[in-house]
């Protein structure tokens, strides 16, 4: 089996979603910005970034917002998504990874919510926060 193109033409950001008036969800992406979902951001994390998500998730469901959680499934190399608060039978979303490429060098990334969560950026954490 050959090893797949990464994704390219992507650009250093950092991404957020609102999800409450107390929280921001967000960590260091990248992204192409001419590729939007509902004209939403469609972000690619790093396995690193992708575990801060997890953490956010988890201090909101301590702290009372939301119902939502992700934990990484080491044996199947994906992040899984899970919100007991959406619908009749809640919502579980898989991630598994995807090569992009940045400055040449494949990095494996995870498009956490991308096509589904309102991502965009935030200009000013993206001077403040390397990825």
């Amino acid at each position: 089996m050959s090893t797949p193109n990464p994704i390219t033409g992507l650009v250093a950001t950092i991404a957020f979603i609102d999800v409450s008036a107390n929280f921001d969800l967000g960590a260091p992406a990248h992204h192409n910005p001419s590729i939007r979902w509902n004209g939403w951001c469609c972000p690619y994390f790093t396995f690193d970034n992708a575990l801060k998500l997890c953490e956010q998730l988890k201090k909101m469901k301590e702290m009372g917002i939301g119902s939502a959680e992700m934990i990484y499934d080491q044996a199947a190399d994906q992040f899984i998504y899970t919100d007991s608060d959406n619908g009749d039978d809640g919502e579980t979303d898989k991630y598994g990874h995807t090569l992009i490429d940045i400055d040449g060098t494949a990095i494996k990334a995870y498009s956490i919510g991308a096509w589904a969560w309102c991502w965009n950026e935030d200009p000013q954490a993206q001077l403040n926060q390397p990825v």
